[in-house]
């Protein structure tokens, strides 16, 4: 039987957080932001880690929001004019710094300059020269750091942030960010302290309350995150993203009624926010209100035809709901947005097991494999379809790459043991038979005395 559910699905709801302090800028950035993130590779599904990838996310919209602070009158005027002036005032920063190499302040305007662009790399680049010129100058490294955060590059954003601590040791918004960057290494320890020191030095900062809550829940410590994201609520009560994480915290508790009252007050404070409704469809489908989870991505899809989570979880809904063609129908709408989603190809194979299409789930399932071949469930579906179609040879191929991930996959070993037998791989099989008895003490499946049957009957051919 192949095994159903979703790959552990992480996504971001919304365009990469470039420039959203700035009606202006964030309309350019909306037309080639690009949605980042990555995806683990467990099969097992996890809705929270969702919720825990916006939650990162919007840990970085709150970072780059800060370097507003550490900007000039002049690039703040420019900023708030929209992204046009700022691009036109590019080449005469960029002169000005050329004709005087030693005036920081032009070079650090010009590094703000880039950076409110989305040119990282850039602004990396002239932050390093001014900080050469000025080696103990906080503010750049704490721009500096906003950028290496924008490139995902945390392992020197952490050594930036930890130098504008040197410099400036009672600045809770670089314990935060310092947090938030500890947090995309998944140095989880280390972001909690890092958190707890910016509550310690503003006890009103309610995004540290938000990003300590982030680090407790990817530590399975969910009470402790539902106590810090119910902090930041009450700090801050006009922060949807805050409740969307709070009712996926509820949503791992158990706490259904709590979560969904959650995310109704998420699509209060935002009611044209697609991003709402798909958290809230997760936590119906998690709660078994599949008709109301359903309805809710529908929403979703209304507000924001191109969501492609809203079209993954309709497909899950469907699928609840035994309605099998219009979940395929969803996947490959969710795959067309984002053709390299490998938890969707394997929701796909799922729903296509559903209606007997061994031969489709079979190429949804490889497709997976293709993407991300590091997923032991995949490997599992695969095989038990392939030996659907008679393919027994490809199958054990399948099992052993199951087993390879997860060597205590009992079910692998009874269908490899099987299919080997099929083969006529006689002592091979024996093996896999005798390692699933091995696996399941105590007989759990009842099957214990026909699988050493078998067993007795192979070594009788042997």
């Amino acid at each position: 039987m192949a095994r159903t559910g979703v790959l552990q699905k992480i996504v971001i709801l919304g365009v990469a957080a470039v420039l959203l302090f700035c009606p202006a800028l964030a309309a350019s950035a909306a037309g080639d932001g690009q949605a980042a993130g990555q995806r683990q590779t467990s099969a097992q599904p996890s809705d929270v880690e969702q919720a825990a990838e916006q939650a990162l996310l919007a840990q970085s919209r709150m970072l780059f929001q800060s370097t507003m602070m550490l900007m000039s009158p002049a690039v703040r005027d420019l900023m708030n004019q929209g992204v046009q002036a700022l691009q036109a005032a590019i080449p005469e920063m960029e002169k000005e710094v050329q004709q005087n190499p030693q005036d920081a302040a032009a070079r650090y305007d010009l590094g703000t300059a880039y950076e409110l662009l989305g040119r990282f790399e850039d602004a990396v680049a002239v932050y390093q020269e001014v900080i050469r010129s000025d080696p103990d100058n906080a503010d750049t490294y704490y721009n500096l750091a906003t950028a290496y955060d924008r490139l995902r590059r945390y392992e020197e954003a952490v050594d930036a942030y930890q130098q504008v601590i040197r410099l400036d040791p009672d600045n809770a918004t670089s314990y935060y960010n310092l947090g938030t960057a500890l947090n995309g290494l998944q140095r989880y320890e280390e972001a909690i302290a890092a958190c707890q020191e910016a509550i310690l030095l503003n006890p009103a900062y309610a995004p540290a309350y938000y990003n300590l809550g982030y680090a407790y829940n990817e530590l399975g410590r969910y009470e402790k995150a539902a106590a810090a994201c119910e902090e930041a609520v009450h700090l801050d009560p006009m922060d949807p993203e805050a409740y969307y994480f709070l009712g996926s915290v509820y949503d791992s508790l158990g706490r259904y009624d709590e979560a969904i009252a959650a995310c109704h007050k998420a699509i209060r404070i935002g009611p044209a926010d697609p991003d709402a409704y798909v958290y809230l469809g997760v936590v119906y489908d998690d709660a078994g209100r599949y008709q109301d989870a359903f309805d809710a991505c529908q929403e979703a899809i209304r507000l924001d035809p191109n969501n492609v989570d809203a079209y993954f979880w309709l497909g899950s809904a469907c699928e609840d709901l035994g309605r099998y063609e219009d979940a395929i129908a969803a996947y490959q709408q969710s795959i067309r947005l984002n053709p390299k989603d490998a938890a969707t190809y394997f929701s796909l194979g799922v729903a296509y097991d559903d209606l007997k299409r061994y031969a489709d789930a079979v190429a949804a399932y490889q497709e997976a494999i293709r993407l991300n071949a590091e997923d032991e469930d995949t490997y599992y579906n695969l095989g038990v379809d392939l030996d659907e179609l008679g393919r027994y040879d490809e199958a054990v191929t399948a099992y052993q790459e199951a087993i390879r991930l997860n060597p205590k996959d009992a079910d692998a070993y009874y269908y490899l043991g099987m299919d080997l037998a099929n083969l006529e791989s006689t002592a091979d099989a024996i093996a896999a038979l005798e390692k699933y008895l091995e696996l399941t003490p105590g007989d759990p499946a009842g099957d214990h005395a026909t699988v050493q049957d078998t067993i007795d009957e192979l070594k009788g051919k042997d």
